[in-house]
């Protein structure tokens, strides 16, 4: 969903300082779904952001922002 790709989209920005290509916003929608299933809750669930914000925190991009 819209609301979804542009969470993504401003938190994956935040972390690297660029948008992310398709392909990791793709990956990035796969990854929640994944771990929403793996909770049994819904994609929109705090918990399941908070694993895609450590996903990203761990990025090597974000390490060496500048």
């Amino acid at each position: 969903n819209n609301e979804q790709q542009e969470r993504i989209e401003n938190a994956f920005e935040e972390a690297t300082g660029r948008l992310p290509s398709r392909q990791e916003t793709q990956d990035l929608t796969e990854f929640l779904s994944t771990q929403a299933d793996s909770y049994g809750v819904e994609s929109d669930d705090p918990k399941v952001w908070k694993d895609l914000c450590h996903v990203l925190f761990n990025l090597k991009e974000f390490i060496y922002i500048q």
